[in-house]
């Protein structure tokens, strides 16, 4: 799994614009935060075996957006360059050690607000899924 974060780290850092920092955790105490901002979790994990003793690992992928921008456009600029990064491209993702089977967007983006500290801000969420075989 280190080597599939390290890939999307350095994936979404070289290609994804208009964010000032990605992160893989959310500490509620961290006053150096600034938006817009991108927050990446590994929300699910599939180790699988194909019939000829194949083995691939799928990984659900969920990136989410935080802004404070009261039209949203910043975290609409982010997911857009998300999708550029992302979508059908799958040789885009290096992951030392496998080799990436496929990459997909999974569903629709989701919207919300939520409050923050007694301050309104935009999350915007989406998900991808990744197959990674070891070479």
């Amino acid at each position: 799994m280190r080597e599939l974060i390290n890939g999307l780290y350095t994936l979404f850092n070289s290609q994804v614009e208009g964010h000032s920092a990605l992160y893989n955790t959310l500490a509620d105490d961290d006053d150096s935060i600034t938006y817009p901002f991108v927050v990446m979790s590994i929300i699910d994990n599939v180790k699988a075996e194909a019939p000829f003793g194949e083995t691939w690992e799928e990984y659900l992928i969920q990136f989410a957006i935080y802004s404070d921008d009261s039209q949203c456009e910043d975290a609409v600029d982010i997911y857009e360059s998300i999708k550029t990064a992302l979508d059908e491209n799958d040789s885009a993702l290096t992951v030392s050690g496998y080799r990436v089977n496929w990459l997909d967007r999974t569903g629709a983006a989701n919207l919300i607000r939520i409050e923050d500290e007694g301050k309104l801000i935009w999350q915007l969420t989406c998900q991808y899924t990744v197959q990674v075989e070891k070479n």
